[in-house]
Parts: C-alpha cells; structure tokens; sequence
C-alpha cells in the first residue's frame, strides 16, 4: 500500500515535470511563430514600400534628365552651353561694349546653330563681364570660334581683357515662358557651391522651384542654370526678371521659399548679383524653344 502510495506520487511528479517541459516547450514554439511572423510582415511591407517607391524614383530621375533637353528646330536636343567670365580694363568698357554688340549681332546672323548668345556687366563690378552662350552642340561652338566675325573680335578686344576664364558647361535646367524677352528687364547672376553629397538632392529641388516660377510667376521670365562639366557642384544661374519688384516678390513666393528651407544646408557658399546687358541675341525659334518642361 505504501509501496503504491509512492509509486503514484512518482507517476504524479514525472507527469508533472512532462506537463512543465511541454509547456515551456509550447511556449517557445509560440513565441518562435510570432516572431518569424512579425519578421515576414516587416520584410514584406519593405518590398511593398520600395515597389511603390521606385516608379517614384525614377519618375523623378527621368524628370531631372528631361530637363537638360530642349526643343530647337522641333528637334529635342541638349544644347552645349558655353559661360566665360572675363575682367575688362576699366578704360575700355566703352570700347568692349561696341564691339561685343556686333559680335553678337553677327554671330546670330550668320550662324544657324547658335541658340542664344548674352553679355552682361556687373553692375557692382563694372570691369567684370559674363558671356553665357547657347549652342545646339559642339560642333556648332567650334564652327563659330572658326567664323571670321568671331577671330575679328578677338583680335578687337585682345589687349582689352586683363583676364578671361572659360566654362564648358552641363545644363541643370533652362526654363523661360514661351514668349519673346521684353525689351526692358532686371537680370541676376548667381554662382553656387554646393556640398557634393547632396548634388542630387538640389537639382531635384531646383528644377521644381524654378518650373514653379515660370508657371506661377508673371514678372519671371526666364532662368537658365547649369553646372560647370569640370566641377558639378559649382552651379550658375542667370534670371531674367520684369522688374527689380517682380524679383522680390519671387523671392517671397511660397515656392521659392519652400525651396530656401530644404536645400540651405546643402548649400557652401551663394553669390548673387545683378547684372545690366550689353548684348542679348537670340533665335527666333528661341522664344519656343527653352520653355519649362512638362
């Protein structure tokens, strides 16, 4: 009897011990399950996350790329644009002026492929000249430095440059309304130096801010900005406004600030200035060919 009585409490205490092990064992097996399960869930909503995402991605790539073409011709090309940046001596202004008039006047004359071709003059700085030209392709830059108008403007101005440095250039995105510049106008120089981890992240900001002025602005008229081939985290922008009034109101639009706000850390250093024409030709076709791009 007693024998029995202790073989039960045996039995009792194995059964006992089975029942905690199978628990412990069912519990781990449960807590493995959710875990693996929690683990596809977020494994799948990353894959879902990034089929959704990058359509987005490329959608925006492909809109950064279609900025750098333009309609010439009705043909949709990318324009090699040419920036030179060249000191004047002071005397000379005069003389420089009268002479790259003509320059230009002839170039656009006589050369089909040129786009446009501007000369400004710092307004601060008067000794300091841009040349922002717009050339359906190289072949057509190269032709206009064999042009007889173009070596005879060379010779004429030669010992009036104290220094010249020239740019080839890769355009970002050259936006303007589809109509003709009107005669009078305010005009804005901007150099750039960006951080070189965030040149993506800029461009794509850009080109939708100034996409946004050209749509919504009335006073913006044009702005054309390209990064230096050599260097592209150095940008330049040249901006046509209505007037000094159209400028800071553009400045004051929520889309510029928008764009203010995101790419000011990315941003090395900024210089902004007006500049006053001396020379500003373009094609006929011109005033259709650089629009914003839908």
């Amino acid at each position: 009897m007693v024998k029995s009585f202790h073989m039960q409490r045996c039995f009792l205490t194995v059964d006992h011990f089975c029942s905690s092990q199978m628990k412990k064992i069912l519990f781990y097996f449960i807590w493995l399950f959710c875990v693996l399960s929690l683990t596809i869930i977020f494994m799948t909503s990353i894959c879902f996350a990034e089929s959704i995402s990058q359509p987005l991605r490329e959608k925006s790539m492909s809109k950064g790329q279609s900025s750098n073409s333009i309609l010439f011709n009705n043909q949709e090309i990318i324009p090699y644009i040419r920036l030179a940046i060249l000191n004047v001596q002071p005397s000379q202004i005069e003389n420089f002026k009268s002479i790259a008039m003509n320059n230009v006047q002839s170039t656009l004359n006589q050369e089909d492929d040129v786009m446009g071709f501007y000369s400004f003059i710092q307004k601060e700085d008067p000794k300091q000249i841009f040349v922002f030209e717009i050339y359906k392709d190289e072949a057509a830059y190269q032709a206009h430095l064999l042009s007889p108008h173009y070596k005879q403007f060379v010779m004429n101005v030669s010992s009036m440059i104290e220094n010249r440095v020239l740019y080839e250039t890769v355009p970002v995105k050259l936006a303007r309304k589809p109509t003709s510049l009107p005669a009078h106008f305010y005009i804005r120089i901007a150099e750039l130096n960006l951080k070189p981890k965030d040149l993506n992240a800029y461009k794509m900001a850009v080109i939708e801010e100034i996409e946004a002025s050209i749509e919504k602005e009335p006073g913006v008229f044009a702005i054309y900005s390209v990064a230096l081939k050599d260097d592209p985290n150095q940008l330049h922008f040249l901006e046509f406004y209505a007037d000094e009034q159209a400028y800071q109101q553009h400045r004051e639009s929520p889309h510029f600030q928008k764009y203010l706000t995101l790419t000011k850390p990315m941003i090395k250093s900024l210089k902004s200035f007006e500049v006053e024409s001396i020379a500003l030709g373009e094609k006929t076709i011109h005033s259709s060919a650089i629009e914003t791009t839908k």
